[in-house]
This record gives C-alpha cells, sequence and structure tokens, in this order.
C-alpha cells in the first residue's frame, strides 16, 4: 500500500512538544484534575495517537479562518487570536480573540468545531448543561481579558449528517421535536454577558488554584481522586491521553476540589 489514511491523517498534525507548565489550562480545566496535571507535568502518553482525532483538530482550525473570513466581511476585526493570557492570570491559554469594531473591543471571540451529537446537544440543552467545558474555558478568558460580552460560535463537522436527524425530528411526535425556526445545521452563534455566569467563573478560578497549589506541593497526578472512569471508553476518558496510566494508578488519595458541573 503505498499510502497508509492513519499515516496521512497523522501527517497533517501540528505537534508541538510537549513541556511542562505552572498552572492549567483554561481550555481543559473543565476536565477531571487528574488529566490536568498529567499534562502541567509533560507526562508521556500511554496510548498511542488517534489518527482521525489528529485530522479532525486540524480541519477546526481551518474552519475557525473560514469563520474569520466572514467575520471580516461583516465589518468586524479580529485582534489578539491565538495572545497568549496575562502572565500573573490563574490559569495559561490562547483565545481565538477579540471582536473589534469601529476601534472599539465589543466581546470575547471563541469557535468550536464539533461532531454531530455535539452540536445538537449545545442547541438543546444550552452550553453549560452540555458542554460545561466550553463555557468555562470562555468565561477565563473573557476574565483575564476583561471583556464584558462573549460570542461563542459553533461549527459542525458534517451539516448533511445534523440535516438527516432534522429530517427525523419533523416526523417525530411534537413533544419530541427539537428543531427549532433558529436552527441552523452548519453554524450556531450564542452570544452572552460574562456577568451571566459569575457563580461559575468564581469555582473555576478556585479550582484552578486548587491544581497549582498542589503541584507546588509535589502532589502527583496519580495521587489524586480522579473523577472519571477510566475502565469506560466513552467521553471523557476514551479521549484520555492518560487513561491508560491512570488506570494503573488507580484511585487516588488526595480529594481535588471539584465543581458544579462535575457530575
Amino acid at each position: 500500500m503505498l499510502i497508509r489514511p492513519d499515516d496521512l491523517l497523522l501527517a497533517v498534525r501540528n505537534e508541538g512538544r510537549a513541556v511542562r507548565a505552572t498552572k492549567p489550562r483554561a481550555s481543559s480545566l473543565g476536565h477531571c484534575i487528574r488529566q490536568q496535571m498529567y499534562a502541567m507535568a509533560a507526562a508521556t502518553p500511554s496510548g498511542k495517537a488517534d489518527p482521525v482525532g489528529a485530522f479532525t483538530a486540524e480541519q477546526g482550525r481551518h474552519m475557525e479562518s473560514l469563520v474569520e473570513l466572514g467575520l471580516n466581511r461583516l465589518g468586524w476585526e479580529i485582534e489578539g487570536q491565538q495572545d497568549s493570557l496575562p502572565e500573573g492570570y490563574v490559569v495559561s491559554g490562547h483565545p481565538d480573540g477579540i471582536l473589534v469594531r469601529s476601534g472599539q473591543r465589543v466581546a470575547l471571540l471563541e469557535q468550536k468545531h464539533v461532531g454531530l451529537w455535539r452540536y445538537i446537544d449545545i442547541y438543546r440543552k444550552g452550553l453549560y448543561a452540555a458542554q460545561p467545558g466550553y463555557l468555562i474555558q470562555s468565561l477565563l478568558y473573557a476574565d483575564a481579558l476583561q471583556m464584558p460580552t462573549i460570542v461563542f460560535i459553533v461549527t459542525a463537522q458534517d451539516s448533511g449528517a445534523v440535516r438527516t436527524e432534522m429530517k427525523k425530528n419533523e416526523k417525530a411526535k411534537p413533544e419530541n421535536r427539537w428543531v427549532g425556526p433558529d436552527f441552523n445545521p452548519k453554524m450556531q452563534v450564542i452570544e452572552f454577558a460574562t456577568d451571566e455566569f459569575d457563580w461559575l467563573l468564581g469555582a473555576a478560578k478556585n479550582r484552578a488554584e486548587w491544581i497549582t497549589e498542589a503541584v507546588d506541593r509535589g502532589v502527583t497526578a496519580d495521587e489524586v481522586v480522579r473523577e472519571a472512569d477510566p475502565e469506560r471508553d466513552n467521553f471523557p476518558c476514551g479521549y484520555c491521553d492518560w487513561q491508560e496510566r491512570c488506570q494503573q494508578a488507580g484511585r487516588g488519595v488526595v480529594e481535588g476540589i471539584g465543581g458544579p458541573w462535575i457530575k
């Protein structure tokens, strides 16, 4: 075989070198503490690289560029794309940018490119109930950059599959229908004020501070009580680079600080 699909999928990945970090990342603070601490320690992944996941991540980056093109044509400027958060902030991260019009910084911009069921879940349940980690990430970015408003744009990886589910919905009983007149199978634009979720932002910052202090005390990821079951292959454990190591480490003995979104 001249070209293996897995090799080609992995070849497009922009793979950075893992480095130790002194504080958690905003993008994964909503996930389990143990996963966060493995990442901070630059622990060697225990599983094989996921070709499909790697390629899909790159698709998302290209989709962000398309969305930015559209925003520019609508008269929006975007500044600070992928800039690091201020050095003294409680987490690290690289926001998708700040929306600017007529020289005024208007809102934080955050984008996600997601699969069928995640896309539908976000529409049906709202961002907090469907993907609290996404909401936490954007709140932390807005807080760090002092932005009062967030524009969260969700794009579907496969709008054809979304349309198929829409057609099924048309045949469903009225009480089971979920498609509203505002539903778009390719893109959702969610706008909200940062202060609507002050309670969640406070819990997230407390969690970040606990993780940083625990690492400073010498607590390791293997010692922290895990917040999900690594024996299961669904999200989040099935997508974790350290699933096998987490299984071997056992439950853990050091209780971390959770959050209202932790089930």
